[in-house]
């Protein structure tokens, strides 16, 4: 039985588990009273910025509790970076991941459910095989963790329909608690998180969406690459050069390694190994620029990185504010810089009405798709197939980034998945049955080793696509890489398994058997509602580009928190304490006397220090008094 203690004791086992396996003496603000909450059996909804410590708000308490904790997480590699940092600590965790072989899935789940793992992290996708299922229904969970919670919400800026799954896990576990954690939801989103996620009785942490070593810029100008240029020069260290398309990364690039600057491009039209490396190089510091799409930076743990520049707009605040804070997570002063001209603003208006076709584009899409794939009515057949979207646009005369917001619809509505590119290992799944696996083994006996060696050595091949590794069953069946591959593509054809060779390519999957595609469901309401959605998204950048007194205030007000404090790092403040002198403070005594608050609100708060020394100076060359808190002009009647 699960033990989770109640309000009234006092639990010294967290502050114990930090030190024994983190080594720090304390938490930071809020990550005590969540772990309490977590510790103490309830659901709860936790939303902390970028670099506030959200891991350890679950990690903590499942080293306390008996038990295991499930973390569903959309990113292969934060999930690996994770468990290789818990390990290195001495807490057990392990990752369930595509690129895992049968036999080492079923290792990892037979230890979550009889051995000491504390922590099994898993993709929303996996979560729902009929191997995961059947095993974490028998496994002793504790609670579980759901990270990057707002990809649950379609009103979110980063929705997957996996996500909407998750909540089957309070079928098998309907003691378990949950815990929703993510760093940028507004108030709305929030709201369909805790509805989503079916929390009961929830208890809501927020923490200050402020970071206090960050300083926020943003430049109008008609020469990014030259203030480009000027900012990396004088920052140094290492940064992200954030653009919004393939073909600008390379330009970025450009522009710095023509000033002497190692920048790589980054972007996920990359092979998986040439990704690999230059994200290796930037974590080494041996590249210290990188000029990436939105596809860099989501689980990757970097601490020093001293500037994130947004080379072009965001189309929204919350993506502006995810990727800027990446800047600074160890604490020193770091600088997030957006350059934008005003064509600027146009062209991400007209963007940002492409990303959201009309249903029509959507069937037009979808019909062209099956027409590709020659695939018939009502077929029933797996689908599964490599799918390079500029060949398909190209051969359709089709938009290709129209294209693909037509295909995150349909994935969204649940007809397919499109996946992202990278490192696909080679799968098979036997279709047919044993016994007539057995007799075509006797009609085609030149192919029988090659179907032994994938009965010996991979387990399940029936049941699901499984993992193989080429190289082992080419030595096991003792066949050239030809002749192997050869006999993998008879055995396709001939519908005795379904044969994915290893890939690069992204893929595409269809979910359900094609129809007519007047019979797509497609949901007119939520798109013109996603559409409304973005346009207000897109006035929020707008009023931040537009903002004449606090760039960070603007971005608390749009996630929910108030503040009277200029952060006095900003391009605005610090164009405000430049201009402030003794004339301007003067200004503002009226004749009647002012409150030395009164005086200070005028400059904000910040420059409290700098208002109050000119006023001193200025009483000692006596060109005021002040009397009672009053500050008084030297010529006024103070009778």
């Amino acid at each position: 039985m699960l033990y989770f203690r109640t309000h009234m004791e006092h639990d010294t086992r967290p502050l114990e588990a930090l030190k024994q396996y983190w080594g720090f003496e304390s938490f930071r603000p809020m990550q005590g009273d969540i772990i309490d909450s977590v510790l103490s059996g309830k659901d709860c909804l936790t939303l902390l910025p970028t670099g506030g410590g959200k891991s350890l708000c679950f990690q903590v308490p499942a080293v306390v509790l008996d038990g295991i904790c499930i973390v569903i997480s959309p990113l292969v590699a934060l999930m690996k970076d994770q468990v290789d940092s818990l390990r290195k600590v001495g807490v057990q965790a392990e990752a369930l991941h595509g690129g895992l072989h049968r036999s080492d899935i079923d290792r990892i789940l037979d230890n979550c459910i009889y051995g000491k793992v504390k922590l099994l992290y898993i993709s929303p996708e996996r979560l729902h095989t009929m191997l995961a299922e059947e095993r974490i229904k028998r496994m002793p969970v504790s609670f579980v963790a759901v990270d990057e919670a707002h990809c649950i919400s379609q009103w979110g800026h980063e929705f997957r329909p996996s996500y909407r799954e998750i909540p089957i896990i309070r079928e098998w576990h309907p003691n378990a608690p949950i815990i929703a954690l993510t760093a940028t939801a507004t108030s709305e989103v929030a709201i369909d998180i805790i509805e989503q996620l079916h929390l009961k009785d929830v208890k809501r942490f927020t923490g200050s969406f402020r970071r206090s070593n960050l300083s926020i810029l943003a430049y109008e100008t008609e020469n990014k690459p030259a203030l480009l240029n000027d900012i990396v020069r004088k920052t140094g260290g290492s940064g992200l050069i954030y653009v919004r398309s393939r073909r600008k990364t390379k330009e970025a690039a450009e522009i710095l390694m023509s000033a002497g600057v190692k920048c790589e491009a980054y972007h996920a039209g990359m092979s998986h190994e040439k990704r690999s490396g230059i994200q290796n190089s930037w974590l080494k510091g041996e590249t210290p620029y990188i000029s990436c799409t939105t596809a860099f930076g989501m689980g990757i743990d970097k601490s020093n990185v001293a500037l994130v520049v947004h080379y072009d707009l965001p189309p929204s605040l919350e993506e502006y504010y995810q990727e800027a804070g990446r800047a600074g997570r160890d604490g020193n002063e770091s600088f997030c810089v957006l350059l934008y001209h005003n064509a600027d603003r146009s062209a991400l208006h007209d963007t940002v009405m492409r990303s959201h076709p009309s249903s029509a584009d959507v069937l037009n899409v979808y019909r062209a798709l099956a027409s590709y794939f020659h695939l018939p009515i009502d077929s029933d057949e797996p689908f599964d197939r490599n799918f390079v979207i500029q060949d398909f646009c190209k051969r359709y005369r089709l938009d290709v980034y129209i294209t693909f917001q037509c295909l995150k619809i349909l994935e969204r509505e649940g007809w397919l998945i499109l996946s992202d590119s990278m490192r696909h290992p080679t799968r098979i799944q036997f279709t047919v049955n044993k016994d007539q696996l057995y007799k075509y083994q006797i009609a085609y006996p030149d192919l029988n080793p090659l179907i032994t060696s994938l009965l010996r050595n991979y387990e399940g091949v029936f049941l699901e696509p499984v993992r193989i590794d080429e190289a082992k069953v080419q030595r096991a069946c003792g066949m050239t890489n030809e002749i192997m591959q050869d006999g993998l593509g008879r055995l396709h054809k001939d519908e005795i398994l379904n044969y994915l060779p290893k890939s690069d390519t992204p893929r595409l999957t269809f979910l359900h058997p094609r129809v007519e595609a007047r019979n797509v469901n497609v949901n007119d309401a939520r798109i013109i509602a996603l559409r409304n959605l973005a346009i207000k998204r897109l006035d929020a950048i707008y009023t931040f580009l537009d903002e004449d007194f606090c760039r960070e205030q603007v971005l608390l007000r749009y996630f929910g928190e108030e503040s009277n404090v200029e952060c006095g790092k900003c391009d605005l403040c610090r164009k405000r304490l430049s201009g402030i002198d003794s004339e301007r403070v003067l200004t503002h005594v009226s004749r009647t006397g002012t409150p030395i608050d009164q005086i200070v609100g005028k400059f904000g708060h910040t420059y409290s220090d700098v208002v109050i020394n000119h006023l001193r100076v200025m009483e000692d060359e006596e060109m005021i008094r002040i009397r009672d808190e009053i500050v008084y002009l030297k010529d006024q009647d103070e009778s």
